[in-house]
């Protein structure tokens, strides 16, 4: 094996002379001006300053109350696509078969007031329940058939909950529950009502438990709420329990929304008579976040709540003071019922007028029977009279009050007139109370709206 001596290749190297290579010279190439294109700068397409101001306004004052609002997925202030039009003319005829606000309220309250509900305070000790049908009976009194959600609420007050399911299913159950029962002495309250056959306890509370029900609940509402609103009432019999959600809506053109727009808005108010929930009005907005009108934004806000305790006197003024902040216009829904309040009622003026379904006389050669027949009418077509409403009354009011207070005439009765004698008639002559409170709110709308547009009015273009 040869062995390569590094130094002596060093040394080697070094002898070495290379001559350094001179730079390489390019000759200069003469490179074209640079093209400078104009291109102007692309906006979002079919974005309206005077929309866009209206979305980002309605969206401040929304978190101005204190509700958290989510961004849009496109730029704000956008129109809608075709889709996005369908679905905002849908949204708005779903709104328009809504009922005025009172009626949905009134509906409500005779329900509750066909179940003829009463209270009676009793005590687990003399409780004694069948088996089978889980008839319940005190030492004094029948109450009735359990349903599920009393036997479940029992219960729970006698530690029983954990089995209550298993229990229900044995042929003595009402034996067990009436064991567990007198293991467990302590005052309660059974609450009843009527049902298909015969009366039954729809829950049991405590003792200390203090009733605001869903008929004082859409009292209070049907009250509270402003003029012009509709509202959609869920009542779960079974549960004793649902919500009043009172709603207002956008009157801007399906063909005129953006993203970002704020189309609804309202208050729901909920209730349960079973002790299992409290009352918590809660203010909400639907704002569209896309071009399809399928992405969606509800913002919300609650004003406390009503708990089934103490005097019946604080509860109902507490919602009531509640509903009042959350109808309000600086700290609830009031600014867009306001706002939108052209779009609920009928923006008509008196030129034609609609009697006996298609026929149409002017209103100059109307008589005033056909002029007072027509009001009734069109209250009854624009939803202002409650349902069950006819037209029976309808001629007795034209006869009897046709005449014209303000100018004495019998032959062309004005409007303030016919709304004078609508008024009057509801108030003297009217045999159902319904009926006759229909009536005088109608014929209060009337005359509110009667500079410029008329609410619920009996005219057709």
């Amino acid at each position: 094996m040869r062995f390569i001596d590094l130094d002596t290749v060093d040394e080697a190297l070094a002898r070495l002379s290379v001559a350094p290579m001179a730079p390489i010279e390019l000759a200069p190439v003469a490179l074209p001006d640079p093209i400078i294109v104009d291109a102007p700068i692309v906006a979002p397409v079919d974005v309206d300053a005077i929309a866009t101001a209206r979305v980002i306004a309605d969206r401040a004052s929304i978190e101005a109350i204190g509700a958290t609002t989510r961004d849009v997925v496109y730029c704000e202030g956008m129109r809608v696509n075709a889709t996005g039009i369908a679905n905002a003319s849908k949204f708005r005829r779903e709104y328009d078969t809504l009922p005025e606000t009172g009626e949905a309220c009134a509906s409500l309250e005779r329900t509750i007031a066909g179940e003829d509900r009463a209270d009676r305070l009793s005590h687990t000790s003399e409780i004694m329940i069948g088996d089978g049908t889980l008839a319940i009976a005190d030492r004094n009194h029948d109450a009735g058939r359990l349903t599920p959600d009393a036997a479940k609420s029992l219960a729970s007050y006698v530690d029983a909950q954990d089995g209550i399911a298993w229990i229900l299913r044995q042929k003595n159950a009402g034996a067990m529950l009436t064991s567990a029962c007198h293991e467990h002495p302590l005052p309660v309250r059974l609450r009843e009502r009527n049902a298909h056959a015969g009366r039954e306890v729809f829950a049991i509370v405590s003792g200390r438990y203090a009733p605001i029900d869903a008929d004082t609940v859409a009292r209070i509402v049907r009250e509270t709420a402003p003029r012009g609103t509709r509202a959609k009432v869920e009542y779960d019999r079974d549960h004793a329990a649902g919500w009043i959600d009172v709603r207002t809506h956008s009157d801007v053109p399906a063909t005129d929304y953006r993203c970002g727009e704020a189309f609804s808005a309202g208050v729901r108010i909920p209730f349960n008579d079973t002790g299992d929930g409290s009352c918590t009005p809660e203010a909400w907005f639907l704002r569209n976040l896309c071009l399809n009108l399928i992405i969606t934004d509800r913002a919300t806000r609650t004003y406390g709540r009503v708990v089934h305790r103490g005097r019946s006197l604080d509860r109902i003024q507490a919602l009531r003071s509640q509903l009042a902040r959350a109808f309000s216009v600086d700290a609830g829904v009031g600014r867009f019922i306001a706002q939108w309040s052209a779009t609920n009622a009928l923006a008509v003026t008196p030129r034609t007028l609609a009697v006996r379904g298609s026929e149409v006389t002017p209103w100059n050669d109307a008589t005033p029977r056909q002029r007072v027949e027509g009001v009734y009418m069109g209250l009854q077509r624009a939803g202002a009279l409650a349902p069950g409403v006819t037209l029976a009354d309808a001629p007795k009011l034209a006869d009897a009050y046709g005449r014209d207070i303000v100018t004495g005439s019998f032959d062309s009765p004005s409007l303030a007139g016919i709304v004078n004698g609508i008024t009057r008639y509801a108030h003297e002559d009217c045999a159902d109370r319904w009926t006759g409170a229909a009536l005088e709110k109608a014929a209060g709308a009337l005359i509110w709206r009667s500079s410029g547009e008329l609410a619920y009015s009996y005219v057709s273009q």
